[in-house]
């Protein structure tokens, strides 16, 4: 088959049509998650999510909405704002309990962060970085001799 017939190559897929526009009144809905919270149970989960682990992200992934949907919802209902934001706290409190659990069980790392929280004034890290002696002279670099001692024998 030489000369102007084609053959098809072996494994190549026939062409596809593209671009091929469809009548509106066919056209179906994008795909994705939905935009809205018209179904109350999609409120609630998020808000359970946002109780159990305060990050808006990963409660929007769960309860199947973007977490633009959630910001734009927010923006829009006052209530639902207060409402995102009690469960985030509760989060937050759960966790500060958690550690104050483990304080109380002798916990060295838990105490320190506990301390550090709580009373910032007293308990902080102390960084003194001296720029001079403490009689207030300049410091002045150690002197650093490098000697040659010769072949050992």
């Amino acid at each position: 088959m030489r000369g102007g017939a084609s053959k098809a190559k072996k494994g190549a897929a026939a062409k596809k049509p593209r671009n091929i526009p469809t009548p509106r009144a066919e056209k179906r809905p994008s795909p994705g998650r939905p935009r809205s919270f018209e179904d109350p149970q999609v409120r609630e989960t998020l808000l359970e999510e946002l109780r159990f682990h305060q990050n808006v992200g990963v409660a929007a992934y769960r309860a199947g909405i973007a977490r633009d949907t959630v910001y734009a919802e927010m923006k829009r209902d006052p209530q639902f704002k207060r409402d995102v934001e009690e469960a985030r706290q509760l989060a937050l409190d759960f966790i500060e309990a958690s550690v104050f659990a483990q304080a109380r069980s002798g916990d060295l790392g838990a105490c320190c962060w506990v301390q550090k929280n709580r009373d910032p004034e007293h308990w902080k890290d102390r960084r003194d970085i001296a720029h001079s002696n403490p009689d207030g002279s300049p410091l002045v670099p150690p002197r650093i001799v490098v000697e040659y001692v010769g072949d050992a024998e």
